[in-house]
């Protein structure tokens, strides 16, 4: 589902092929590494100081010593460029799938602005802050289904609760409005949001 949604996006904000395809296969294959790990609810993973960067760590290791050698040795450098994984300022290995990069001359970087200005195929880009807003989309979307469908717990409210609030505070990327897409959803199923 995120990589449907992210699919969507690159098409609203005109992305190259590239791009298209580089947001694509990164929102595809972006929980890969929990099929080693188990996914760790945000609360949990998020809420313990610390405990993210330890499990970003053992992500790393897990991807090299499991994954990778099993990716063709010509597409290793592109698949780890996808799952989010890079060397920092101190030639450290790093992984964030969620943020914004090019790869461009065998050098990744990381770019807090708009993609926009590297909207070109030599540019390699990866729109990671919109294919985090898809994942909480696609949260958003699974969670209302599940609602509406009389399947819901105290959690499933809080979460899609807590996912509007986020998209109240920053509805849209790149001109796409992620919070009008969570109102129309609510409004489809005929939900009500708990204040």
């Amino acid at each position: 589902m995120v990589a449907i949604l992210s699919y969507f996006y690159s098409l609203s904000v005109n992305a190259c092929e590239k791009r298209v395809q580089n947001n694509f296969y990164c929102a595809l294959f972006h929980d890969l590494p929990e099929s080693l790990t188990r996914d760790i609810i945000s609360p949990v993973k998020y809420g313990i100081d610390g405990l993210h960067s330890l499990i970003s760590e053992y992500e790393i290791k897990l991807i090299n010593d499991k994954i990778l050698p099993l990716v063709p040795s010509d597409f290793k450098a592109e698949f780890s460029y996808l799952l989010g994984i890079r060397k920092d300022e101190n030639n450290l290995f790093v992984k964030d799938e969620f943020e914004n990069r090019t790869f461009k001359d065998g050098v990744i970087r990381s770019c807090s602005a708009s993609l926009k200005s590297f909207n070109e195929n030599d540019f390699n880009a990866i729109d990671g802050k919109a294919l985090k807003a898809c994942d909480k989309m696609a949260a958003f979307m699974e969670a209302a289904l599940s609602i509406s469908h009389g399947l819901t717990s105290n959690e499933l409210k809080k979460g899609l609760n807590e996912i509007y609030k986020h998209f109240k505070e920053k509805p849209s990327i790149d001109g796409v409005n992620f919070l009008k897409l969570c109102e129309e959803i609510l409004s489809y199923f005929k939900l009500k949001l708990e204040s």
